[in-house]
């Protein structure tokens, strides 16, 4: 709750979160689609940084890695509904 109002020293327990299997965040750092952006200094995401932050994009990138993993072999089968006779 902290976190989502916004108080100040407001610290989230999660090391990333993960833009379902597209990108994750962790801390000022932001890996979507192919790029990488410093949230602290450009929020509106212009300015790709991935070639000037070579660890930072293999950090998180193993990162998304690791969840896509953790999603595949944790996936449930898709759900039926099924129409009740009356």
């Amino acid at each position: 709750l902290p976190l989502l109002e916004g108080r100040s020293g407001a610290i989230t327990p999660h090391e990333a979160y993960f833009y379902r299997t597209r990108g994750v965040r962790s801390g000022q750092w932001k890996w979507i689609d192919g790029q990488l952006f410093d949230l602290s200094s450009d929020l509106s995401e212009n300015k790709d940084v991935a070639q000037s932050h070579p660890k930072v994009t293999e950090r998180l990138v193993k990162l998304l890695n690791h969840h896509r993993k953790e999603l595949d072999l944790n996936k449930r089968p898709w759900g039926r509904v099924y129409q009740l006779e009356q």
